[in-house]
């Protein structure tokens, strides 16, 4: 499942929160790019069932698989951190953090890039994976 999320995501690239595009499209061109791919596989339609599992979230399968590609998103925005790439606080990131959402989690005490991930986030992990998010943070 992850597999094919990610190949998904070499086509239309990691979509966020930031780029205003609804779940349902999100999904909608991800379906799309896989199935572009997979074109002439002959196990083309069973990977697609397993993106669309990946994309239900209603297995365990696919509920580890989902909050693992957003531990990986939380862990990448803390190595953005780390490097001083992304200053949330700068001119250039102005519209960035104009959000409801992220004014809410500054107001919460988000100082960077990987608090407004792993805020955003947080309520889609079980108790493990808040666990090593906590860590992570």
């Amino acid at each position: 499942m992850l597999v094919l999320h990610e190949l998904e995501e070499i086509i239309i690239g990691d979509i966020t929160p930031y780029d205003n595009i609804s779940k349902e499209e999100k999904i909608k061109m991800g379906k799309l790019a896989v199935s572009q791919v997979l074109d002439n596989l002959i196990k083309k339609e069973e990977y697609e069932n397993l993106l669309d599992e990946f994309n239900s979230h209603k297995t365990n399968e696919s509920k580890f698989a989902y909050e693992c590609d957003k531990l990986e998103a939380s862990l990448q925005a803390k190595l953005y951190d780390s490097g001083n790439y992304v200053d949330i606080f700068s001119k250039e990131n102005e519209e960035l953090i104009n959000t409801d959402w992220n004014q809410n989690a500054i107001k919460n005490g988000a100082r960077s890039l990987s608090d407004l991930f792993i805020e955003y986030d947080y309520q889609c992990y079980d108790k493990i994976f808040k666990s090593i998010v906590d860590n992570i943070k």
